[in-house]
Protein backbone atom coordinates (compact mmCIF):
# COMPACT_ATOMS: atom_id res chain seq x y z
CA UNK A 1 0.00 0.00 0.00
CA UNK A 2 1.21 3.54 -0.67
CA UNK A 3 0.32 6.93 0.80
CA UNK A 4 0.83 10.13 -1.21
CA UNK A 5 2.08 11.75 2.00
CA UNK A 6 4.55 9.25 3.47
CA UNK A 7 5.12 6.58 0.82
CA UNK A 8 5.02 2.84 1.47
CA UNK A 9 2.76 1.37 4.18
CA UNK A 10 2.97 -2.22 5.41
CA UNK A 11 -0.26 -3.90 6.55
CA UNK A 12 -0.04 -6.80 8.99
CA UNK A 13 -3.39 -8.66 8.89
CA UNK A 14 -4.64 -10.64 11.91
CA UNK A 15 -7.65 -12.81 12.80
CA UNK A 16 -7.53 -14.25 16.31
CA UNK A 17 -11.26 -14.67 16.94
CA UNK A 18 -11.67 -11.30 18.60
CA UNK A 19 -8.56 -11.54 20.79
CA UNK A 20 -6.10 -8.69 20.35
CA UNK A 21 -2.35 -9.10 20.97
CA UNK A 22 -1.53 -5.49 20.17
CA UNK A 23 2.05 -5.27 21.49
CA UNK A 24 3.10 -8.47 19.74
CA UNK A 25 1.39 -7.46 16.50
CA UNK A 26 2.87 -3.95 16.49
CA UNK A 27 6.32 -5.50 16.95
CA UNK A 28 5.66 -7.79 13.96
CA UNK A 29 4.45 -4.84 11.88
CA UNK A 30 7.63 -2.94 12.76
CA UNK A 31 9.80 -5.85 11.60
CA UNK A 32 7.85 -6.06 8.34
CA UNK A 33 8.08 -2.27 7.93
CA UNK A 34 11.86 -2.53 8.15
CA UNK A 35 11.98 -5.49 5.76
CA UNK A 36 9.95 -3.56 3.20
CA UNK A 37 11.69 -0.21 3.83
CA UNK A 38 8.23 1.27 4.39
CA UNK A 39 7.43 4.49 6.23
CA UNK A 40 4.62 3.06 8.36
CA UNK A 41 3.60 -0.33 9.75
CA UNK A 42 -0.09 -0.91 10.48
CA UNK A 43 -1.96 -3.85 12.01
CA UNK A 44 -5.42 -4.64 10.61
CA UNK A 45 -7.39 -7.04 12.83
CA UNK A 46 -10.70 -8.72 12.09
CA UNK A 47 -13.40 -8.01 14.66
CA UNK A 48 -15.25 -10.95 16.13
CA UNK A 49 -18.66 -11.35 14.54
CA UNK A 50 -17.93 -8.88 11.72
CA UNK A 51 -17.61 -10.45 8.26
CA UNK A 52 -17.22 -7.11 6.45
CA UNK A 53 -13.48 -6.27 6.13
CA UNK A 54 -14.35 -2.56 6.32
CA UNK A 55 -15.34 -3.18 9.96
CA UNK A 56 -11.84 -4.36 10.97
CA UNK A 57 -9.85 -2.37 13.52
CA UNK A 58 -6.49 -0.73 12.91
CA UNK A 59 -3.63 -0.54 15.40
CA UNK A 60 -0.55 1.62 14.93
CA UNK A 61 1.83 3.72 16.96
CA UNK A 62 1.27 7.44 17.39
CA UNK A 63 4.58 8.00 15.58
CA UNK A 64 3.30 5.96 12.63
CA UNK A 65 0.02 7.87 12.62
CA UNK A 66 1.86 11.20 12.63
CA UNK A 67 4.03 10.03 9.74
CA UNK A 68 0.91 8.86 7.86
CA UNK A 69 -0.80 12.24 8.14
CA UNK A 70 2.35 14.22 7.41
CA UNK A 71 3.31 15.38 10.90
CA UNK A 72 6.70 13.59 11.09
CA UNK A 73 9.45 13.19 8.49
Amino acid sequence: MRSPICGRIVLESKDYGGQYHVTEWLNEAEVERGNDDAAVGVVVAKRRGKADPAQAVVFMTLEGFARLVGGVD
